[in-house]
């Protein structure tokens, strides 16, 4: 019976469920902590690559504006010119999940990708350990020997060639003219002669093109019946907002629009507009410009006229004097309708698109 009775003893204790559930519990917590590791680490990574690419989309956006406006032309940007300041300046003002912006690397260049024509950005920023930055950090993952992640983000802005703004100050001034009779500084047809820029051959003609941005220009008040200089200004379409026009952003026009000019010139609301638009320092703003031969064949009429938009350029004014608005011609920013598009040289705004 002792015999008996120890058989039975063994074969219970083989047959016992004791300590089962600590197996269930501690399969249960590495996969619980695997998974864990999986959601918080790779939440990390996903939130960290979204912002990450926001970075690049605004510093490559950043950057062709600054290209388009201050450093125009087909060249590349100057070595630690303004459009690589700004670049700088967009990816230091902010930061990749943990860190400052001091742990994101960053890369730019002004390849533009095939098939994409126009002044390009491209900005690449990194959190994998490559220039200049760090990697991100991981939570439990390092408990499977992970010990950081790595990720980097690119973005590509054009500056396109544009036909039209949203944005264009009151005022048309006459496209640039070969001076060939005298007197100098006037139009005075048919000596003097100005040729269109041509859509169709893409001839730049006689107009302002990129090769004066940089120049000084003087904005003076011009009289329709007189025969017209360089950079006289003749109000247009804003005989109730026309201050209002010069401050804020009412006129959104195209190249190839027609619009009303109006006679006289409202010195008072011009050097009152001028002044709330400069006061904080200098304005780029968007000027529309027309052909001078059309407006000599009608300034001996009264009252207003009709003028065609033949092409826009960008002015940062920086002073006024007296009754004179003074700038100098850089690149403006504009949009781009769909419509006629002045090309080469004589693409003077231009639209800014991410493309990348």
């Amino acid at each position: 019976m002792v015999t008996i009775r120890r058989h039975r003893k063994s074969t219970g204790r083989l047959r016992s469920e004791r300590g089962v559930s600590l197996i269930h519990v501690a399969i249960s917590i590495f996969v619980l902590t695997a998974f864990s590791a999986f959601v918080l680490d790779h939440g990390v990574l996903m939130l960290a690559r979204g912002q990450a690419q926001n970075v690049a989309d605004m510093a490559a956006i950043a950057g062709a504006t600054a290209r388009a406006m201050d450093e125009p032309g087909p060249n590349n940007p100057a070595a630690n010119g303004i459009t690589e300041q700004v670049i700088q300046k967009a990816v230091g003002a902010h930061k990749v999940f943990a860190g400052t912006s001091s742990n994101i690397g960053r890369t730019w260049g002004w390849a533009c990708p095939a098939g994409v024509t126009g002044w390009c950005v491209q900005v690449n920023v990194f959190r994998d350990g490559s220039n200049g930055g760090t990697t991100l950090p991981v939570y439990l993952a390092t408990l499977f020997g992970a010990n950081d992640q790595k990720m980097k983000a690119t973005a590509t802005a054009v500056a396109a060639n544009a036909n039209g703004t949203s944005c264009m100050k009151p005022w048309l001034i006459p496209d640039k003219w070969l001076e060939a009779q005298n007197p100098a500084n006037t139009f005075d047809p048919p000596g003097d002669v100005y040729t269109p820029y041509n859509t169709v051959t893409q001839m730049p003609g006689t107009g302002y093109s990129q090769l004066d941005y940089g120049t000084q220009i003087v904005l003076k008040p011009g009289n329709p019946n007189q025969s017209i200089s360089p950079s006289d200004f003749y109000e247009i379409e804003t005989a109730t907002d026309y201050e209002e026009s010069i401050v804020k952003c009412l006129m959104t026009k195209n190249i190839g629009d027609t619009v009303e000019a109006l006679p006289g010139n409202r010195v008072g609301p011009t050097n009152h507009g001028v002044d709330t638009l400069i006061a904080d320092g200098p304005v780029n703003v968007v000027i529309g410009m027309f052909d001078p031969a059309v407006f000599d064949a009608q300034r001996r009429q009264s009252g207003n006229f009709t003028l065609t938009i033949v092409n826009m350029i960008g002015v940062t004014i920086t002073s006024r004097q007296g009754n004179q608005i003074e700038g100098v011609i850089t690149g403006g920013v504009g949009t781009n309708s769909g419509g006629a598009t002045p090309s080469g040289v004589a693409s003077l705004i231009k639209t800014i698109q991410l493309v990348r």
